[in-house]
């Protein structure tokens, strides 16, 4: 099962997964989108129509809260963020956080936070049929499971912790750091 999680947006490119979904031809891949649509929910009505996805593919067109989310996360093998253009993540961070891969564009903004084949998968950004060969041929529940321990090294370095710890050192530096004792 793979999840596309955040507000629907053109940009993110839900249109890319479905297209790409269908184009695999695989039948027992599930697709959850769960998130509120705020562009694009008639073309994407009309692809899950088009391509026969009513089945495979689930819409919640809403706010998830976070207890909602926790188990869409749970119950997914991968997140499929294929978005357009990215300038940085919070799915990306999501992902990271429940130790769920990720599959996204080759883009600036995912190639530093997916290690290709360890913690995710990079593709050709916008590239459907790369997409759907990714998804076809290396993306399996047995394949995402693998790079758990990777997923949970990620997750230990450069975590929430060591972020804030970052923050505040700008707020409030910490005395005498860096200087040599006498």
């Amino acid at each position: 099962e793979l999840l596309c999680f955040g507000l629907v947006r053109h940009y993110k490119g839900v249109d890319i997964a479905l297209r790409a979904l269908a184009a695999s031809g695989l039948s027992d891949v599930r697709l959850t989108i769960a998130g509120e649509v705020w562009e694009g929910g008639t073309q994407i009505s009309q692809l899950i129509k088009q391509h026969n996805l009513h089945h495979r593919v689930e819409v919640i067109d809403r706010y998830v809260s976070d207890n909602e989310a926790a188990r869409l996360f749970d119950r997914c093998d991968a997140v499929l963020a294929p978005y357009r253009t990215v300038t940085g993540s919070g799915v990306a961070a999501l992902a990271r956080h429940y130790r769920r891969p990720l599959i996204a564009p080759d883009l600036e903004g995912f190639r530093e936070c997916i290690k290709d084949g360890q913690t995710g998968w990079l593709y050709p950004a916008g590239d459907e049929a790369s997409l759907a060969q990714l998804i076809k041929t290396k993306v399996t529940r047995t394949s995402a499971a693998a790079m758990s321990s990777d997923l949970g090294a990620a997750s230990n370095e450069d975590g929430w912790d060591d972020y804030a710890r970052a923050v505040l050192s700008l707020a409030w530096p910490i005395p005498n750091a860096g200087r040599k004792n006498a």
